[in-house]
């Protein structure tokens, strides 16, 4: 048996991840590089992630490589020294996007998914709140609405931008409470822009997460367009959708730098889902070798930004 087909079946490969996982923060958190609250997150999202397979059927067989893959992989991009504190809203962005993921792809051919399109761009607008660039992606999932969830309609239009305002709504009310104006809210404000493609502010160790999940992601492209014709039409359409977001999110931290850790955390989510579809789909030598790679690649990045 190789060791591609041994983890991609295993049931206890997810808590060999966590193990791992678990053991490389540890060590960070002796290095004061992070605290323990972004690791629980991203154990909470990488549990969505694998109940979101198991619901919908993501992969052909039983196989827990899409949690497992994302726990790896992110362990990899959060553990860098140099974040400072960001790991708590990184992983806070995965978690909302994941939740978004699980109640958008419930829309499948759905016509009066009105009600679960609202709570989905309800939690885009609660990411809107801290990183305003994540409405550039509202206008992408539109057109994800009606290409692979076949359900678009103007009330499902309607419904994704009241879902959008809702978090604001809330907050907006808070101010008028607390009596202060809404120029002084951070939450309304904090629109930044920066020069395309200028990565002079960014260190060295925010590229080499950047340049690894890229290389991860057009990877997993290329695999999608070999392989994606072996699956079911809808499981081909929800990959398509976890692509689509993956490369937009690329696109997205070159364009806009400032952000780019942001985008690299929505990248993260997209890219393990479509490794884990590699892992578990396929049966070659060159595949094997190729999973041995891909996990030997994430834990040097992992080591990397530890020492």
């Amino acid at each position: 048996m190789t060791f591609q087909r041994y983890i991609s079946h295993n049931k206890l490969a997810w808590p060999y991840s966590v193990m791992i996982s678990l053991l490389l923060w540890f060590v960070a958190w002796l290095e004061n590089n992070v605290g323990f609250t972004p690791f629980v997150l991203t154990i909470i999202s990488s549990m969505l992630l694998m109940w979101l397979n198991h619901l919908f059927a993501l992969l052909h067989s039983f196989s827990r490589m899409m949690a497992s893959s994302f726990i790896l992989l992110n362990t990899a991009v959060i553990l860098c020294p140099f974040l400072e504190g960001q790991q708590l809203h990184a992983t806070w962005i995965q978690f909302c996007l994941i939740t978004f993921l699980f109640l958008f792809i419930s829309c499948y051919q759905y016509r009066k998914a009105q009600g679960v399109i609202l709570y989905a761009f309800a939690t885009i607008g609660i990411i809107s709140l801290t990183c305003k660039p994540i409405l550039y992606f509202v206008p992408l999932l539109w057109l994800l609405i009606g290409y692979c969830m076949v359900t678009f309609s103007m009330k499902i239009m309607l419904s994704s931008i009241f879902g959008i305002a809702l978090p604001y709504m809330f907050v907006y009310c808070y101010i008028l409470l607390q009596g202060t104006g809404v120029e002084d809210c951070e939450l309304f404000n904090n629109w930044y822009f920066c020069t395309p493609f200028n990565f002079k502010g960014i260190r060295p160790a925010v590229i080499v997460s950047y340049v690894t999940v890229s290389v991860l992601s057009l990877f997993g492209y290329y695999h999608l367009i070999l392989n994606g014709h072996k699956d079911r039409v809808r499981t081909r359409l929800m990959f398509q959708i976890f692509a689509i977001i993956s490369a937009y999110s690329l696109v997205m931290a070159l364009l806009q730098p400032l952000y780019i850790m942001s985008m690299l955390s929505i990248e993260t989510v997209a890219t393990s889902a479509i490794i884990g579809h590699y892992i578990t789909t396929t049966r070659s030598n060159i595949s094997n070798y190729c999973t041995i790679a891909i996990l030997c690649l994430t834990l040097f990045v992992s080591i990397y930004h530890l020492f």
